[in-house]
C-alpha cells in the first residue's frame, strides 16, 4: 500500500511519521513528501598525481583522513564529481511504515542523482537520508 496525500497528512499530525523540521503543506505531494538537500557534503580526498587507483577496503570507507568534509549554504558541484550529502530534514519511520528515496527528474536532466543502491528507509529508522 502507498500512502496518499490526505494519509501522508494524518501519519504526520497524528506524529506517526515525524519529519523534523515539518514539511510545507506545498512539499506533500500526491503519494511523496519532497525532502531537502542539507548543508553537509563529502568528498573522498583527490589522489596524489603518482597513486595511479585505489583498492577500497573498508577501512578506507571508514577512514576520517581519506574524506573532505564541507558544510555550508552552497557547494560547487564540479564536473565528474562524486559527493555524498543528506537530506537537511530528519526522518522517523514508523514501524509499521516503510519509505522510499527517489531523485527528481529535473535534476537527473542536468547530471545530478539520487544514491540508488539503498533506497529504502527502514521501519523503525531514524535520522537524515
Amino acid at each position: 500500500m502507498v500512502l496518499s496525500k490526505p494519509d501522508i497528512e494524518r501519519y504526520i499530525k497524528d506524529r506517526k511519521l515525524v519529519i523534523e523540521p515539518a514539511p510545507a503543506h506545498s512539499r506533500i505531494n500526491q503519494v511523496s513528501v519532497d525532502l531537502r538537500l542539507g548543508r553537509k557534503f563529502t568528498e573522498m580526498k583527490k589522489l596524489p598525481p603518482h597513486v595511479p587507483k585505489v583498492r577500497v577496503k573498508r577501512s578506507l570507507l571508514e577512514s576520517g583522513e581519506s574524506w573532505d568534509h564541507t558544510e555550508g549554504d552552497s557547494f560547487d558541484l564540479l564536473p565528474g564529481a562524486f559527493v555524498l550529502a543528506q537530506t537537511l530534514e530528519t526522518v522517523t519511520m514508523p514501524p509499521d511504515l516503510v519509505g522510499f528515496v527517489e531523485g527528481r527528474s529535473s535534476w537527473a536532466r542536468v547530471g545530478i542523482g539520487i544514491h540508488m543502491t539503498a533506497p529504502k528507509i527502514d521501519p523503525g529508522f531514524s535520522g537524515t537520508i
